[in-house]
């Protein structure tokens, strides 16, 4: 007893403090644990159709379709933790590189077939007699002729992957341009109704509510401009991605199809 009453003197305060920080880490780990318990898993799992592709048009313009995500983010808040890599939206279909780098590779082989029936025709002997002018001249090189080749069955190759879409978000800037030059001409027609009913020169009344569709106006082609912005910027950042996305594999694939040889004298 008299050696347990010396051993308990001789304990300093700091080994208290690490016994009572590890009694609260092992409280803090179960309490982490019963949080996970607690909070479900997403709704969306490897085998669920992704919230994108399953959205309305109405849905996709106004981005409604991301509001689970940010339902999730709040539960998981309100529980002291925050999104993961498994709380994330899935991808459609369309932005997986298997999926784009199958139709760039696509793409590239038909341009080249292209290329070969067009070279056996009138035109393609021309353009092939204007090449071997000029390697003879020294004005181009072969590796040059060949740069120039790839260059066209790349851009032919990108387009089959995203040129419909491109094209789609040229349109919707189009008419998203086209409300923006609106706006001067809408709240030119509000101010002169106020300048008419204001100096007296009579409005008739058939006209008395025409401040208030023009105001109806202004705000819908605001809201319009808005909404389409931001289908434009959507569509073309996913071009961008998917571009990036296709070339990347497709150097990937190459290099694995090249010999031990050839990996060294590439860059």
């Amino acid at each position: 007893q008299r050696w347990s009453a010396k051993a308990a003197a001789r304990s300093s305060p700091k080994d208290h403090d690490d016994e009572a920080a590890f009694r609260d880490e092992e409280n803090g780990g179960a309490a982490n644990a019963d949080a996970d318990t607690d909070v479900e898993p997403p709704m969306w799992g490897p085998g669920s159709t992704p919230p994108e592709t399953a959205a309305n048009p109405i849905s996709k313009v106004l981005f409604n379709w991301v509001k689970p995500m940010f339902s999730r983010a709040s539960e998981l808040h309100k529980k002291g933790r925050a999104l993961e890599q498994d709380d994330l939206l899935p991808l459609p279909a369309l932005d997986h590189a298997d999926v784009v780098g199958v139709d760039f590779e696509d793409g590239w082989k038909r341009d080249v077939s292209r290329t070969k029936n067009k070279a056996s025709s009138s035109a393609g002997a021309k353009k092939r007699k204007k090449q071997e002018e000029k390697l003879a001249s020294g004005e181009w090189t072969t590796r040059q002729v060949e740069a120039r080749a790839n260059a066209g069955h790349l851009q032919k190759a990108l387009l089959a992957v995203m040129g419909r879409r491109f094209a789609v978000a040229g349109f919707v800037k189009l008419f998203n341009t086209c409300l923006q030059f609106s706006f001067p001409l809408i709240l030119n027609a509000v101010l002169a109704f106020i300048e008419q009913s204001q100096f007296g020169e009579g409005v008739p009344e058939s006209d008395k509510n025409r401040g208030y569709w023009l105001s109806a106006l202004l705000f819908a082609a605001m809201a319009l401009k808005a909404a389409t912005e931001n289908v434009y910027f959507h569509m073309v950042y996913r071009c961008g991605y998917q571009s990036r996305v296709a070339v990347s594999t497709a150097v990937y694939s190459k290099s694995l199809r090249l010999a031990s040889a050839e990996r060294r004298g590439t860059t």
